[in-house]
């Protein structure tokens, strides 16, 4: 698979919970890597690419999760289990989260 970030990624495993558009359950799972222009996180679900996606990401010890709003852009399967990593992009992080998220990857 062809590398195509613009920002280099953070190694971590935070609790992130999403939704898909239609979905009426949301997903408890964890990221795999972060940067402030997406994520990779686990799914129990094969997500369809380039549906839009509400994600809520807990960095750290803050109390309130950073909330944005993305969309699937690759999907992998994840060998000899039942679960997919996904790849996802920011499209609506308001300024407050950006500077945030800015904030926890330049201390960790």
């Amino acid at each position: 698979m062809e590398e195509r970030r613009f920002a280099g990624r953070l190694a971590c495993w935070l609790p992130v919970r999403f939704m898909t558009v239609g979905s009426e359950h949301p997903v408890d799972t964890l990221s795999k890597n972060l940067s402030v222009g997406g994520l990779m996180c686990l799914s129990p679900h094969r997500l369809s690419l380039l549906s839009p996606i509400s994600l809520e990401i807990l960095l750290g010890r803050a109390r309130q999760p950073l909330v944005a709003q993305g969309l699937v852009r690759w999907i992998q399967e994840v060998p000899d289990s039942q679960q997919y990593f996904v790849g996802i992009t920011f499209l609506g992080l308001d300024e407050t989260d950006r500077i945030r998220l800015s904030r926890y990857l330049d201390r960790t």
